[in-house]
């Protein structure tokens, strides 16, 4: 089990896979396919992820073509985090090496920072890119990892995130133990409406990112109250409520083009 302090992060039954001894060939071909796919979503031209979730409940079929393209049959017995290198300036290491572009594998003995700050996200997991969210996040994480860049393996590594960079690790920690953002235990969601509004302001850290979505008019905003669905425009009016299973891909790109 991860070791999570705070009640901004979450956890699960699932347990931290103690992975075949890297130093074993076929672990490190798993290691390889993990880093190749997060290469593939994060630093490749055009991509939309700052960081990717990779763990032993992902049915990712890039992930297991990969895997059978590679000749392994070795079952994913690692849990690991991709960080882009649009990142690499805020991921702290502190034996001052500064990793980006690179898998962070098992996250443990993780702790936060006393405090919270609230993260505008997405999760292309589950959500058409239209729609967004306020969640409540920690402000800094610490933990222990494992890190591969594509040639060198280190192992036992304390790292520390920050700010906006926390609040994105910990969506993806979220992921490594089987929940979503707007899912399952979703009590961390924050009501948008009067941010979007004006009558309450976000944090100064991460109001660029935030109005930068806002911008955005063809943008939804999620809030979940008591199991209904409320989405709202950029400008903080309600445009639909109603069960998720009535929210389909046709209404949700009907109410983008009228938001």
């Amino acid at each position: 089990m991860m070791n999570l302090e705070s009640p901004l992060l979450r956890s699960s039954d699932l347990p931290i896979a103690t992975p075949v001894d890297l130093r074993h060939e076929q672990a490190m071909v798993l290691i390889n396919a993990l880093y190749t796919l997060g290469v593939d979503y994060c630093d490749q031209e055009n991509s939309q992820y700052g960081m990717l979730a990779l763990n032993q409940v992902s049915q990712d079929v890039a992930f297991r073509e990969l895997i059978k393209a590679r000749g392994s049959d070795i079952k994913l017995a690692n849990r690991a985090i991709y960080v882009s290198t649009r990142f690499g300036e805020d991921v702290e290491v502190l034996d001052e090496a500064v990793y980006s572009g690179c898998l962070l594998i098992n996250p443990r003995d993780i702790s936060t920072k006393e405090g919270e700050t609230i993260i505008p996200e997405g999760c292309g997991s589950i959500f058409p890119d239209s729609i967004r969210m306020l969640i409540k996040r920690p402000i800094e994480i610490t933990m222990v990892v494992d890190i591969y860049d594509g040639c060198n393996l280190v192992k036992n590594l304390n790292i520390t995130m920050m700010g906006i960079q926390a609040g994105i690790f910990s969506h993806e920690l979220d992921h490594l133990s089987g929940f979503a953002a707007g899912g399952e235990g979703h009590g961390l969601l924050v009501d948008p409406q009067p941010y979007l509004n004006g009558s309450k302001e976000i944090s100064k850290e991460n109001q660029a990112i935030f109005l930068g979505m806002k911008k955005n008019s063809n943008k939804l905003w999620l809030d979940i109250n008591e199991g209904e669905w409320f989405l709202y425009n950029s400008e903080g009016e309600l445009v639909w409520q109603g069960q998720q299973t009535d929210l389909n891909q046709d209404v949700i790109e009907e109410l983008g083009s009228k938001a």
